[in-house]
């Protein structure tokens, strides 16, 4: 009777029988609309929980792992991190403010349900090359919706990256973290304990937008998805930061006993996960709950996506308290439901029984699994950074300073709010960006890093070379990596090669973190990231945070004339091929790491900075135009061509400046290390003896605009 229906709602045809066979009847329309959206890729994991289940999530500092709205570790005995990644991908591709602003909007509000206060958020964004009108388009659309959001929440956008390959022409990618920090005493979670607890809905009124996000995102965005605007949510900062505020002082006061935010499938999946994790059932009388349009039916009610709503669960005789706190903040509210003992989701309206069955149906959909194979005939085709024939340096070096790739994007971080709170020290630009957690001696390194290109070639390898690159990043702030998140951006779950390339990274980020010895604590897996003629790259991307005291805050780039430059660590002519990446020796990568943390800590360094995507050359010119210092490179000590040796992307390896006077020093802490002196920091001019000088002015100038320009009104 309801085959047609759940067809609609992305349901297959086997997934409709097996409800049959549960339920051992036809299910309500409301009972499919559960089911549609909880068996979906995007709330379920089907295809990928087993994968994720190989992935360290143990650790010293661990408080919360994957499981919960976000996961936890340890600041000092009484404060905690709390952070986590997600994507919202599917609904910027058709709506690119609306999809991004709600993005950062979802994952702030993971962060505060934990108890926390969000502090600083940072995006990975994917686009195609901005030559493209289309590309252009969404890029702005998703700046302008990431800035507005995040600068009118009042939370900064302090780091993160874009990425340009034709891949993502149709479908780019837009993964938002946000961090926050929490009392032990306010920590939160979402499991209902109590039988006769009082489920409470704050925050919007509940409208059509969103409607049926959840089975959205778990479907390729063809012509037909490209049309479901009604599956982008809208958002309304102003109204998040009143539920920031109630919902802190709400924990402060000790008030409830659960929370969870109305993500996807909002207030389906938050009411069944609440009542599933402890094992409880849930009434929930939708005539109760406050709602923008009068005609809303009970399946839009339970299935939509509106924006800025929370479902509490109150400890007993609080419900006065909170209702007063509530009342303050001038917010919507009610009392929809109860938790029960039965094990069942029930639904009224009114007196009508919409809803009746076991929460452990919805929260156990049948396995799905695609044995991973790889298809051979998928092809990467590797872009020529540079004209294999132009042999003058200066020429190559100019050409690639001015693809949008190696630009700067300070047109994308310069509309954000990077400095609220004054916490930030080091802010977006380049590398990892480095926060003072106030009233402590702590500080806290963040990073968010992927590389399509590399997982594409080699998921496995690439994987661990991602990680590796965020935690250097890190280290390059005198900081131990301590956690990561992570956002697994893939194709259809349904193609062999698709789950290839899954359970290669997956076991790539294992072993990397496994070496490092870095759990994860939260993540998200976003599939079907395909549109009508391509798919995009496997883009797994690390969110990693690092804690630690720090006597002095590094700096990332040149500080004075007459510095010693060296790279520490190997330089080999190795470059991303169509078949190969560079490798990656996990051994090496940690004792690299390891003896630049400690040269940052005995203070002997002026500047440290991660040698990654880019090689040296782009490490140089990050660390030359903040003062315009420039850099004479000495090719004596430089054993391979100069192009090989600039451009290389070698991992294990950062671009260091001292003073000649500590060398000796230096090299005691080495433990094997290899330390090359490549050059003197001189005044504003790239130079290679004999080569090549490029002035700074002509180098900033290319990496400021080679990216922007495309933003022009003339464009």
């Amino acid at each position: 009777m309801n085959l047609d229906l759940a067809k609609q709602f992305n349901m297959s045809e086997k997934d409709y029988h097996e409800v049959l066979r549960r339920l051992h009847r036809e299910p309500t329309i409301v009972e499919l609309g559960l089911f549609s959206a909880m068996w979906s890729e995007h709330c379920s994991y089907r295809s990928s929980k087993k994968y994720l289940s190989q992935l360290p999530t143990k650790g010293e500092t661990v408080v919360q792992g994957p499981g919960e709205n976000a996961g936890i570790i340890k600041i000092t005995e009484d404060l905690y991190l709390t952070f986590k990644v997600e994507s919202h991908n599917h609904p910027s591709a058709v709506e690119p403010f609306q999809g991004a602003a709600t993005g950062v909007g979802g994952i702030i509000r993971d962060i505060f349900t934990m108890g926390a206060r969000p502090i600083a958020s940072l995006d990975s964004l994917s686009f195609d090359y901005p030559t493209s009108p289309r590309a252009r388009y969404l890029l702005n659309g998703v700046v302008e919706g990431i800035a507005y959001y995040g600068n009118c929440v009042g939370v900064p956008t302090v780091g993160g990256e874009t990425h340009f390959d034709a891949c993502y022409a149709e479908n780019p990618l837009i993964n938002a973290m946000s961090v926050g920090i929490l009392k032990k005493s306010n920590l939160r979670k979402s499991e209902a304990k109590t039988v006769g607890a009082k489920v409470i809905y704050i925050g919007a009124k509940t409208g059509r937008d969103g409607l049926h996000g959840a089975s959205f995102a778990s479907g390729n965005l063809d012509a037909e998805a490209q049309k479901k605007r009604g599956s982008v949510q809208v958002g309304d900062p102003f109204l998040e930061k009143l539920l920031i505020e109630a919902t802190l002082q709400i924990i402060e006061a000790d008030l409830l006993e659960a929370i969870q935010d109305m993500g996807a499938a909002g207030l389906t999946s938050s009411s069944v996960e609440m009542a599933g994790k402890g094992g409880k059932g849930i009434v929930i009388h939708l005539d109760k709950v406050p709602l923008r349009e009068n005609d809303i039916t009970p399946l839009e009610i339970m299935l939509s996506e509106s924006q800025e709503r929370m479902l509490l669960i109150a400890k007993e005789g609080k419900e006065k308290e909170i209702e007063k706190i509530l009342t303050h903040w001038e917010l919507d509210y009610a009392i929809i439901g109860s938790i029960t003992d039965t094990g069942f989701i029930e639904i009224f309206t009114g007196d009508k029984s919409v809803c009746h069955m076991p929460i452990h149906n919805l929260l156990n959909p049948p396995e799905t699994y695609t044995e991973p194979l790889r298809n051979k005939t998928v092809k990467v085709a590797v872009p020529d950074l540079y004209d294999k024939n132009e042999k003058d340096l200066q020429t190559i070096l100019l050409d690639i300073l001015s693809k949008p790739d190696f630009a700067s994007k300070q047109w994308v971080y310069e509309q954000y709010d990077q400095t609220l709170f004054s916490n930030t020290v080091i802010p977006p630009g380049s590398g990892a960006a480095l926060l003072r957690i106030k009233d402590t001696n702590q500080f806290l390194g963040l990073t968010l890093n992927s590389y399509g290109l590399l997982s594409a070639i080699d998921p496995y390898h690439g994987a661990k070379t991602i990680v590796s690159i965020a935690a250097r990043r890190i280290s390059a702030l005198g900081l131990k990596p301590s956690a990561i998140t992570n956002c697994l951006n893939f194709g259809d779950p349904n193609q062999p090669h698709t789950m290839w390339e899954f359970s290669k990274t997956i076991e790539g980020m294992r072993d990397s973190l496994d070496a490092l010895g870095i759990p994860v604590v939260s993540g998200n897996v976003s599939f079907y990231n395909e549109g009508i003629t391509k798919r995009i790259y496997p883009t797994p991307s690390i969110g990693m945070v690092g804690l630690g005291a720090l006597a002095v805050a590094p700096n990332n780039h040149f500080q004075e004339h007459g510095l010693t430059v060296a790279v520490l660590g190997s330089t080999k002519k190795e470059s991303i091929q169509a078949d190969s990446i560079p490798e990656i020796d996990m051994n090496r990568e940690k004792k690299v790491q390891s003896v630049l943390r400690l040269l940052l800590k005995n203070r002997y360094l002026k500047s440290a900075y991660s040698i990654d995507r880019g090689g040296i050359f782009l490490a140089l010119v990050k660390n030359m135009t903040p003062k315009q210092i420039g850099i004479k490179i000495n090719p004596s000590m430089i054993h391979i061509d100069p192009v090989d040796f600039l451009l290389s992307e070698s991992n294990s390896r950062y671009l260091i400046s001292f003073e000649e006077s500590v060398i000796e020093e230096i090299r005691f802490c080495l433990d094997g290390v290899p330390l090359v002196p490549i050059g003197c920091t001189q005044e504003a001019c790239f130079e290679w003896e004999n080569l090549c000088c490029i002035p700074l002015s002509q180098i900033t100038h290319l990496t400021e605009r080679s990216f922007e320009r495309y933003f022009d009104d003339a464009v």
